[in-house]
């Protein structure tokens, strides 16, 4: 029997809109997934597309340690979103949430290759210009410091092989209704870029880096579109009442990396070259206001 033969296995641990699509698209492609969520409901959902196991408990928990089988997972992922908005629960969940994965692997030893969709908001303001990885980590949110905190854990681990996704704001379907309905802070005049991701691009990307016959050493990647667009363009789209984003079916879920609808943002542009240079993915979607933009 060949590697290429022997079904990969993934590990999701927080299984909110990234990581339940994930699971589905990993499982379409012959991958084997079990995963972990807080909510009893997508445990359920995460079973019924052949998702096992599927474990409900707070990732910052230890309680869930002894129910995973060790040294079973080509690839971990942390998916995790918030479980609340405020500082306490980005805290639990990003901060002790990580710390709770690596004491598990210090007994069970399963991450072989670990991956951390992580965010952009780890960037601070550059005034519009262009951001790769090498740019500056100063958060402009206490959200994106406790998220940059959270990074720093992994690297200052002695894992095999790990990657760093730093997202944009996400959306796609059922996730897309606070494009046309986003709210303008009062006195905002500033015009930001937007730097975005599709759900699907976000899982085709995960999978190139989780693929057992991937061979790259560990890194920091962002993963966006790689067409930042300003906020203004955005608004003229939305006013204009052009069809092409449905309505969402759910409202977008505290915490997770999605694309906040008010408030007053840095501005900068997140650059993907890397990932494309160094994997060959790239996005396949883009937002229907892209046309818009280019204009």
């Amino acid at each position: 029997m060949t590697i290429e033969s022997i079904a990969p296995s993934m590990l999701i641990l927080g299984c909110g809109y990234l990581g339940s699509r994930l699971a589905k698209l990993a499982i379409s492609t012959g991958w084997k997934v079990g995963a972990l969520t807080r909510n009893p409901q997508t445990c359920r959902q995460l079973a019924s597309i052949g998702v096992d196991p599927q474990i409900c408990a707070m990732l910052s928990s230890n309680s869930w340690h002894n129910e995973l089988d060790t040294n079973d997972w080509s690839a971990v992922v942390n998916c995790v979103g918030s479980a609340s908005g405020d500082p306490d629960g980005y805290h639990s969940s990003y901060v002790e949430g990580m710390l709770s994965i690596m004491k598990w692997n210090t007994r069970a030893q399963s991450i072989q290759r670990y991956i951390y969709t992580s965010s952009a908001s780890v960037y601070g303001d550059f005034g519009g210009a262009w951001a790769d990885e090498t740019a500056p980590t100063v958060p402009a949110s206490t959200q994106g410091k406790t998220i940059l905190e959270s990074e720093r854990i992994i690297t200052g681990q002695s894992l095999p092989n790990w990657f760093i996704l730093r997202l944009g704001g996400l959306y796609g379907p059922g996730r897309d209704s606070f494009l046309r309905n986003r709210t303008p802070e009062p006195g905002d005049t500033s015009d930001p870029y937007l730097n975005l991701i599709h759900v699907d691009d976000a899982c085709a990307a995960i999978l190139k880096l989780a693929a057992p016959l991937t061979a790259l050493p560990s890194a920091v990647y962002n993963l966006t579109d790689n067409h930042p667009t300003p906020r203004s363009v955005i608004d003229r789209w939305a006013q204009s009442g052009i069809p092409g984003i449905p309505e969402a079916t759910t409202p977008p879920r505290n915490g997770e990396k999605s694309l906040r609808s008010s408030g007053i943002r840095p501005n900068r542009r997140i650059s993907s070259a890397a990932l494309m240079a160094d994997t060959g993915w790239a996005p396949e979607h883009l937002p229907p206001f892209a046309d818009e933009a280019s204009n």
